[in-house]
């Protein structure tokens, strides 16, 4: 192993440190700590820099997560990822290209920026299927065959979800694997032997029976498995393919649960360690504390956490263990961060020479280490972040850090694995029969699984018919396009989950004075699956203005959940439960709120544009006519305008108390749609209440579109 090195201008990471190059005593004190939520904001969304010479300009996005230092050092670290893309050229990069740095607001933003057609060049992000499924990365193996790279200098586990019929689409970002954490203080308290590193799943249970108890009238876990949700899908692979079983087959179409090693894994959990309840889970309280209590015997941790526990442990005598031998070999769990190309790039050439240089060079993984101690993605760099990492924190010399390295370098930490259509849906639903099992309101894992099977394949079969009619409603968009720029389309598809929404014009009233009255059987519009009544009309123009104003707004079933009774102006792509869809709504009493799903199938975005401590939404006296029969039974709000403007694929808001004086309403939005549905909606938007209940809005100063067709979206 080599001494790591000094990078120029790097010192300055922890302002005032004088212990290490990287100042070790403020990382063990803050670093350890959370993740950066601002980010390496270093350019407006979705704004290109402006060069003074003509060299092409590659914008990149970094997800602001990754970097693991406390708040107070954040411009620190913008600075140094500036001075180390300033390295580009330099270190092996090509001369002649520019790195201008976006900021990341998150996948939802990525994604939405590439669709304005403003996203970077090069995209480093954590959901990849988002990206790869709506075509927008490009395919890398020409590029790889060109420059002779050969991908085994990547962890393999992580290779393989990159793949797509025979294509590869991105490459790493970092490899970050998963290992356990032993407390031996506790196996000494309770007299018990230490496992070894050639441990085996049966001793893993073993430990588990051993180590559980009370103490001090708190339980003690015996141990803990890691997943990346409370589900069993994507971030569980590692648990059925250590027993030669798996989550879905290749393409992610198929779910697999009930083949006969996913059946063995699932007894294997449920049969041996969540039933009798000696084994911790992420849905365990504060499960991330426990071990430094004495309360749980061994913790999995991820490469990325590393320093965070280290500064937890202090005091405790711990060391590092691998995942066990399963029947089918050891297996464990990484991460799929990586970087990609984006296939609309206008420098695809340039961009991929920095997204190489980044991934396959030494400099960036280096760097990277050094700033925010990152694993590598590079199978051969791994003794020198074990360098690194003893240096800027000694409490981990003599720590089997090497089996971090050894997951990567031997591949068997596997990145999650994701259904091809409607990921979060199906996800979704296999989480429903995990809760089952847990619950034991199931007691058959055959049973459970066979039905998940079921219905994770229904809902892959529906994506392909999703996908195809969203294909097709490009293509229209395309079309349309030149007819200056004005849609003229029959009414949409009614696509979907399901069956399609059932026509009900019985949920809208028409009172004097053009009020209209909407009935809301839905729960919310939020999440991946709508749930409201609509009212609205077809065909989206590219340049328009929507205006409604909201008079009532009353929950007839509970009126006492009228607060949360949520109703406004919405546009959609189509009348599916998932569809692209952007929203301006108001509630009771609880303000304002933009919400926003800018692709199919993908949880939602929110704004808050006002709090209800600015008068919004405040339930007041009536202000309906006496003459309406609405006024009996709908409770008035402050009248609000509202008003979505759209030029192109970006959508504006505002409200006014006058119709006359408009005040944005949160920030502009990018969420493209093409012969788009707009209308009124109304919902509950109660969905922690056991009850819903039906919702009564009025709305009056209805312009730009008429509210003719009236559907349930999703099921009432």
């Amino acid at each position: 192993m080599h001494p790591p090195e000094r990078i120029h201008g790097t010192v300055r990471i922890i302002p005032g440190a004088t212990d290490s190059v990287f100042g070790r005593r403020q990382l063990l004190r803050g670093a350890a700590g959370a993740a950066v939520a601002g980010g390496l904001a270093l350019a407006g969304c979705g704004q290109r820099a402006r060069p003074t010479d003509q060299s092409p300009v590659v914008t990149i996005t970094f997800q602001p997560h990754l970097v693991g230092m406390p708040a107070a050092n954040r411009s620190s670290a913008i600075k140094l990822v500036n001075e180390g893309l300033a390295q580009f050229s330099s270190q092996g990069g090509s001369k002649g290209i520019r790195v201008q740095a976006l900021p990341s607001s998150g996948t939802v933003g990525t994604l939405a920026s590439i669709i304005a057609g403003a996203g970077p060049d090069v995209i480093q992000d954590y959901v990849y299927s988002s990206f790869v499924d709506h075509n927008f990365v490009a395919p890398l193996d020409e590029y790889f065959k060109q420059d002779g790279i050969d991908t085994s200098i990547w962890s393999a586990g992580q290779m393989a979800v990159y793949v797509r019929e025979g294509q590869t689409y991105a490459v790493p970002a970092f490899t970050g694997t998963v290992v356990y954490a032993v407390n031996y203080g506790v196996f000494d308290l309770a007299s018990q032997s230490y496992p070894s590193p050639d441990w085996t799943s049966d001793d893993f249970v073993a430990v588990c029976r051993a180590l559980t108890g009370m103490v001090n009238g708190k339980k003690r876990w015996g141990g803990m498995l890691y997943q990346w949700s409370n589900t069993l899908g994507n971030g569980a692979r590692w648990i059925f393919n250590a027993f030669n079983g798996a989550v879905m087959n290749p393409s992610g179409t198929q779910s697999t649960l009930s083949s006969p090693g996913s059946l063995a894994a699932g007894r294997w959990m449920f049969h041996e360690l969540y039933w009798p309840q000696i084994c911790a889970t992420i849905s365990t309280p504060n499960f991330y504390t426990l071990l430094p209590q004495g309360l749980l015997s061994m913790e999995p941790i991820g490469s990325w956490v590393l320093l965070q526990k280290v500064a937890a442990y202090q005091g405790l005598k711990w060391d590092i263990l691998p995942f066990p031998v399963f029947p089918a070999g050891r297996t464990t769990l990484s991460n799929d961060d990586f970087w990609a190309l984006n296939s609309q790039s206008k420098h695809p050439k340039q961009a991929w020479e920095v997204m190489k240089w980044a991934s396959a060079g030494v400099f960036w993984n280096k760097f990277n280490m050094k700033l925010q101690l990152l694993t590598p993605a590079r199978n051969d760099l791994w003794d020198y972040w074990v360098a690194v990492v003893q240096q800027v924190a000694p409490p981990l010399k003599g720590k089997q850090l090497q089996w971090f390295a050894d997951a990567a370098q031997k591949g068997y930490a596997l990145a999650p694995q994701y259904y091809r259509y409607n990921n979060q849906m199906a996800d979704t639903v296999v989480g429903s029969w995990l809760a089952k099992l847990s619950n034991q309101q199931e007691t058959s894992v055959a049973t459970a699984f066979k039905n998940a099977d079921n219905q994770v394949n229904a809902i892959e079969r529906q994506g392909r018919t999703v996908a195809g009619s969203q294909a097709a409603v490009v293509g229209e968009l395309s079309a349309a396009a030149h007819a200056n720029g004005v849609y003229s389309f029959p009414a949409p598809k009614q696509t979907g989950l399901g069956a399609p929404p059932a026509l009900a014009p019985s949920l809208l009233s028409t009172e004097r004075g053009g009020m209209y009255t909407l009935l809301g059987n839905g729960s919310a519009v939020w999440g991946i699956s709508d749930n409201c009544a609509f009212a609205g009309s077809a065909g989206v123009r590219s340049e328009a203005t929507y205006t409604c104003r909201v008079a009532g707004i009353h929950n007839a079933t509970c009126p006492e959940l009228s607060q949360w009774a949520n109703v406004g102006l919405m546009v959609r792509q189509d009348l599916s439960t998932d569809a692209p869809m952007l929203l301006l709504g108001v509630t009771g009493s609880h303000g304002l709120e933009l919400v926003y799903r800018v692709l199919a199938g993908q949880n939602c975005g929110r704004q808050l544009a006002a709090q209800s401590g600015a008068g919004i939404g405040l339930i007041g006296p009536s202000v309906l006519s006496a003459a309406s029969t609405a006024s009996a039974t709908i409770s008035a709000v402050k009248p609000i305008w509202l008003q979505l403007r759209r030029h192109g694929g970006t959508w504006s808001a505002y409200t006014s108390w006058d119709g006359r004086t408009y005040s944005q309403a949160g920030t502009p939005l990018t969420v493209e749609m093409a012969g788009a549905w707009v209308g009124l909606y109304a919902c509950a938007n109660n969905g922690q209440f056991k009850n819903s209940g039906t919702i009564k809005a009025a709305f009056d100063h209805v312009q730009g579109f008429a509210p003719s067709t009236v559907v349930q979206i999703g099921r009432a």
